[in-house]
């Protein structure tokens, strides 16, 4: 059975983080420099823009400028224009310290916004350091829903694969297996859906591992196969989940494949609208449905300030983190710091969410697996069916932890 467990590379830098950071922050403090009362209000957002494996999501980029742009057209916080500075991580941990690094040693920045945090534990030393938060965007491993410090749009990677086995547990399968590109943040995922598929009565399979710079996914198809699942829940990048649903497929595995399909853009799901049996699921609704309030402002925006970017959940959670991030900032009486930035977004007991979400009573109230962080702002998952290349949802959230009462979006 798959464990949580850190890798020997992650471990070793987490240890690094931590002999570094108290010199990297001795010279920044905990708060921002300034008055923090005038001028632009200055953020960072950070994710794998560019990357030399198989994940590359330049669409957050897209999205955050996207969204700053849009809050900046409408007078921006009190008058104040929000500055938006971007760090690539280029999915790899050491840059990853690095651009937390440059945040934290940056006495200008407020917070960091949004974005897709795969390597949560190496960069919890400097947001406890510094005191920075990060606020909205989608969280990743356990380490990110258990740092006091992230406040995810989403309900995070665990918790949307805990609700994706309770969904096909659900709909009557026995055995469940993973197959996962072999990373830190994605691989504690595994415990979640362990106790999702233990609870629910099913069999939880040893799960199928691929190393993330790996692109072909022949011999992983091969392992699910012979492992005969009655469903099988991809933790892959858009080029890996593409390649292996072909792949199983091929190889007469006609059993449903999960997708989370926050990753997907519309390129993404062409690519899989010619295969059966396809199911996604993601924190909020399809991107391509502008029914939703919010997910037209979304467009819109993009449309108008980022055309040329592909999109998906990934750049939608993104893109309200700027949003949210600006409500929140409105919301201080006085001077916008780090401090009254992280004292605000514990205390937020509202926030317009455009639809993108149920309405939920303040922002970081819902449970969450790991006590040690009882602050999702939606803790809820949409499921939906992909073919010829659009995604279709039945207008309903499900908790995440597949137990509760199902909300009717509005």
């Amino acid at each position: 059975m798959l464990r949580t467990r850190r890798s020997p590379r992650a471990t070793i830098a987490v240890l690094g983080s931590a002999l570094l950071v108290s010199t990297v922050l001795a010279s920044c403090g905990s708060d921002n420099a300034g008055d923090g009362e005038s001028g632009p209000i200055k953020i960072m957002t950070v994710g794998p823009f560019t990357s030399g494996a198989t994940a590359a999501f330049d669409e957050l980029r897209a999205a955050a400028e996207a969204g700053t742009a849009e809050v900046n057209a409408a007078g921006g916080v009190d008058g104040r224009d929000i500055e938006l500075v971007t760090c690539d991580d280029q999915l790899n941990p050491d840059v990853a310290q690095s651009c937390f690094q440059k945040a934290a040693a940056d006495k200008g920045v407020v917070a960091v916004v949004g974005g897709y945090n795969v390597f949560p534990e190496v960069i919890a030393p400097y947001l406890q350091q510094s005191g920075l938060v990060v606020v909205g965007g989608t969280g990743s491993g356990e380490a990110a829903m258990a740092n006091p410090n992230m406040f995810p749009q989403n309900p995070g990677t665990p918790n949307q694969y805990y609700g994706a086995a309770a969904d096909a547990l659900r709909k009557g399968a026995k055995k469940i297996l993973l197959l996962a590109v072999d990373l830190p943040g994605t691989i504690g995922l595994g415990q979640a859906l362990e106790e999702a598929v233990s609870e629910g009565g099913g069999e939880y399979l040893d799960p199928v591992l691929i190393s993330a710079a790996e692109a072909n996914t022949a011999a992983a198809a091969d392992k699910v196969v012979a492992a005969k699942p009655d469903a099988v829940i991809l933790a892959l990048s858009p080029l890996q989940t593409t390649s292996s649903i072909e792949q199983m497929r091929q190889k007469g595995f006609g059993a449903p494949i999960y997708v989370q399909t926050s990753l997907s853009d519309q390129a993404s799901l062409d690519a899989m609208g010619g295969f059966d049996k396809l199911v996604g699921f993601q924190g909020m609704p399809p991107f391509t449905d502008n029914s939703v309030s919010g997910i037209k402002q979304f467009n819109d925006a993009m449309d108008e300030h980022e055309p040329d970017s592909p999109r998906n959940e990934l750049a939608v959670s993104t893109w309200y983190g700027v949003h949210a991030f600006a409500q929140i900032a409105e919301s201080i009486d006085g001077p916008i710091t780090r401090k009254s930035v992280s004292d605000a977004v514990r205390s937020t007991s509202t926030l317009d969410t455009f639809g993108l979400t149920p309405d939920v009573p303040g922002w970081y109230t819902a449970e969450a697996p790991y006590p040690a962080h009882s602050a999702v702002h939606n803790n809820h998952i949409v499921i939906t069916s992909l073919a010829g290349g659009e995604l279709t949802w039945d207008k309903v959230f499900y908790p995440a932890l597949g137990g509760g009462e199902a909300t009717p979006a509005q």
